[in-house]
């Protein structure tokens, strides 16, 4: 289910993207600002990432070594996990239809916090 959205998700952000729904983040302050009032709350990595191309963000990602599970299953299963992608599919496409509002741009953020 994640590399569908994280398919999915690199043609809608013309980036590519590995792992949508997990990472560290840094970013710079006005942005923070930015996050702090409008972050998404449904979905909020892969929301985040396309909300931050519509902006005129880019975005990097670096690796991370994760350990396998040493013990236990998932707790999510084959129908969770692809309601899961169906809802965010959703979202995601509904996203795109709103409108961009320009006073959160790219360019109007780095000046505000100098």
């Amino acid at each position: 289910g994640i590399r569908a959205l994280a398919v999915f998700l690199s043609w809608i952000c013309k980036a590519r993207i590995s792992d949508p729904t997990s990472g560290f983040w840094l970013v710079s302050r006005p942005l923070l600002d930015y996050f702090a009032r409008y972050y998404p709350t449904d979905y909020p990595e892969p929301e985040a990432l396309a909300l931050l191309r519509r902006q005129g963000y880019s975005f990097a990602e670096a690796p991370a070594r994760f350990r396998e599970r040493q013990a236990g299953q998932s707790s999510i299963g084959f129908v969770d996990a692809l309601y899961y992608m169906v809802k965010v599919g959703l979202a995601l496409l509904v996203d795109r239809v709103r409108e961009v509002n320009p006073r959160f741009a790219k360019q109007r953020l780095e000046g505000a916090g100098s």
